[in-house]
């Protein structure tokens, strides 16, 4: 089953797009304040879904839902690929945020599910970490073909085609998974039965403090990743223009080739960090593994704004990478705190409410950051300032709010 596990993780990060989606859109014709509306319209969408999502996963069952998850990004991937106008882009971003929103916690539900049936909990940081960085692996291979069609066609919609392949495959590895990891809850499949493990799930996670503090600290964590993520793709391109190789070849194609030798160190980087994930926590402690990621947050942000005012694209390009990498380090504590801390039966939904509270800021943020860098008319690097701006005062906050705590190491 681990192989199983790790190859879903594989086929789902067949994104082929991914490393383009900013410049795809921009090439389509759209400013950075459409592409923050429709951030927030596939967030809001996910937020609407997410907890009920999570209660059918639990009650309807978590293989037929994680099936539904891939025919709706298949299904976006396409309309992706042809749309043009913005009235296209939003039924398919409301498709991808549907298949996030049954995506999200029901996989790794499965997977501790798969634990405990087989009294692995103690291996569950160890064997989860592995997983996750197989994802990180499939996504660095992915760059290659990737990378060449864009560089020899020209054309990012390509990208997008190409991307349902693996997504139809992982539907069929679901498909092999064992019966009884398809739900763990004996309610029936009825309206009420759902509005009833939301309502329980809700209780029981503002009921545990420490699931409160891990949901606040997911939502902005998450929010700067997805941010970062997102504005990565123009930073590159900004230094991928500046560097005195290839001139004679047009933006796309010089784009492309930076892009997937970036791509391709940050997720191999990605899946050696995620193995490492339980370490850092044995040694340090949840607590201070906290402070110290946060720490270091801040420090990249500011880096970050550093090189932009010193003309140091290479700088802020670096950091952003850097802060990409460290979310390895971050996610799988989340995850597994969450897991020690509710019940197995409600475990998709409590991650869905964790995912769901990061899409609230996600929705608010992103149009009005969007629309911060196209007021702020910057040129090359500068373009990007208030994105990185932002993520230094948010970190900032969060920071400093961890360092006056007066709790235990092991409390957040």
């Amino acid at each position: 089953m681990i192989f199983r596990f790790s190859l879903y993780s594989f086929l789902r990060r067949q994104e082929f797009f991914a490393p383009f989606i900013m410049l795809a859109f921009l090439d389509k014709g759209l400013s950075f304040t459409a592409i923050g509306i429709l951030v927030g319209i596939r967030e809001i969408g996910v937020n609407l879904m997410e907890i009920p999502s999570g209660a059918i996963a639990d009650v309807w069952g978590r293989k037929r839902s994680l099936m539904f998850s891939l025919l709706c990004y298949i299904v976006s991937f396409c309309v992706f690929g042809f749309a043009q106008d913005m009235w296209l882009f939003i039924p398919a971003m409301i498709l991808y945020g549907a298949g996030e929103a049954f995506r999200t916690g029901t996989h790794k539900a499965m997977l501790f599910a798969w634990l405990t049936e087989n009294g692995l909990q103690a291996e569950k940081k160890r064997i989860y970490g592995v997983t996750r960085s197989w994802g990180k692996i499939g996504a660095a291979f992915s760059l290659l073909p990737a990378s060449a069609l864009v560089f020899y066609s020209g054309d990012y919609a390509l990208v997008f085609y190409l991307s349902t392949i693996p997504f139809a495959l992982n539907a069929l590895n679901i498909a092999s998974y064992p019966s009884y990891l398809n739900a763990s809850s004996n309610k029936p499949c009825t309206i009420t039965g759902i509005v009833s493990t939301s309502f329980e799930s809700f209780r029981s996670t503002w009921q545990v403090p420490v699931l409160r503090s891990v949901i606040l600290e997911c939502m902005c964590y998450e929010t700067l990743f997805k941010l970062a993520k997102d504005y990565v793709q123009p930073a590159i391109k900004i230094f991928a223009l500046s560097l005195p190789f290839f001139v004679g070849m047009e933006a796309t194609g010089r784009s492309a080739v930076c892009i997937a030798v970036v791509y391709f160190f940050m997720e191999l980087m990605s899946a050696y960090a995620s193995r490492k994930s339980g370490t850092l926590v044995d040694y340090y402690g949840e607590g201070m593994a906290a402070k110290l990621i946060w720490s270091a947050e801040c420090l990249f942000f500011s880096l970050a704004v550093v090189g932009v005012f010193t003309g140091m694209t290479w700088l802020t390009l670096l950091v952003l990478v850097a802060i990409l990498i460290k979310q390895n380090l971050w996610k799988p504590i989340l995850v597994c705190r969450c897991s020690e801390v509710c019940e197995d039966k409600h475990m998709a939904t409590v991650l869905s409410i964790q995912s769901q509270a990061k899409s609230v800021l996600l929705a608010i943020v992103a149009p009005l950051l969007g629309w911060a860098v196209d007021s702020f008319h910057g040129e090359g690097a500068y373009a990007l300032l208030p994105i990185w701006c932002f993520g230094l005062l948010l970190a900032g906050g969060i920071m400093l709010g961890h360092f006056s705590k007066r709790s235990s190491s092991n409390e957040m």
